[in-house]
């Protein structure tokens, strides 16, 4: 990801309707846990780190992240256990480390995910969990990913196929963000237009409109809260949960 972009999610994650409504989903899972309390809990691509406010509530939380940028920002916000890779996907801790791990909205970002699973499953202990959300459908391929440096946007399918690849047992699978997928497909496409794309229309993360951003937010707890009794067809991004065999 661009470095600029770590200013403009410190200041906006708390806020922003993508994070807070992602939250929402992240916590349903967490509160969903045979054990719910005491947990070691690792965040991998912690970002600015505002997630590890909610993953203390549930235990001990330990964050990784490969930028010095994303670290010094969650020192900010006062979390200690922050680690830097500076060796690529080889994470700094023992094999069954962990109770929890979560990757949101970072396995899109990895050349070779499959390997990175690998490590994941290496540091999870044994019926140990594994959050995991990515972003969705090919199609919907715009600038916003090229600017966040992704490598590819996921289909359940191909999720599936790496997971079981990489000895997890699938709990739980679903496309997610579902209502707004039509209405940002268009937009999306309409990206890919020569002048739009010379322009890098719609590159910026930050919808900075208050009213817009609490309307999308509301759309998004209810979509969230939804996929508790409905596996949407589509959607624009996945979320699923593991346990290691």
């Amino acid at each position: 990801m661009e470095l600029r972009r770590y200013d403009i999610l410190y200041k906006n994650e708390a806020d922003f309707w993508w994070f807070k409504g992602r939250r929402i989903l992240l916590e349903r899972i967490l509160k969903n846990l045979p054990n719910k309390s005491s947990l070691k809990i690792l965040d991998t691509g912690s970002c600015t780190g505002y997630n590890l406010h909610l993953l203390n509530k549930y235990g001990k939380a330990y964050g990784v992240d490969v930028e010095k940028k994303a670290i010094e920002y969650c020192k900010k916000r006062r979390f200690k256990r922050m680690h830097l890779l500076k060796n690529g996907m080889q994470l700094p801790f023992k094999s069954n480390s962990f109770d929890v791990i979560t990757c949101l909205d970072v396995l899109e970002h990895i050349e070779k995910d499959e390997k990175y699973l690998q490590e994941l499953n290496r540091v999870l202990r044994s019926k140990g969990i594994l959050i995991i959300f990515v972003p969705a459908i090919k199609l919907l391929w715009s600038q916003l990913d090229v600017k966040s440096h992704h490598q590819t946007r996921y289909t359940i399918s191909m999720l599936k196929n790496k997971i079981r690849k990489t000895r997890f047992l699938i709990k739980e699978i679903k496309y997610f963000n579902y209502i707004l997928f039509w209405p940002m497909l268009p937009f999306r496409l309409i990206q890919k237009l020569p002048f739009f794309k010379k322009n890098e229309f719609g590159s910026e993360l930050i919808v900075n409109n208050k009213l817009i951003n609490q309307l999308l937010y509301y759309i998004f707890v209810f979509d969230v809260w939804s996929t508790k009794w409905f596996s949407p067809p589509i959607g624009v991004s996945i979320f699923f949960v593991a346990e290691k065999g």
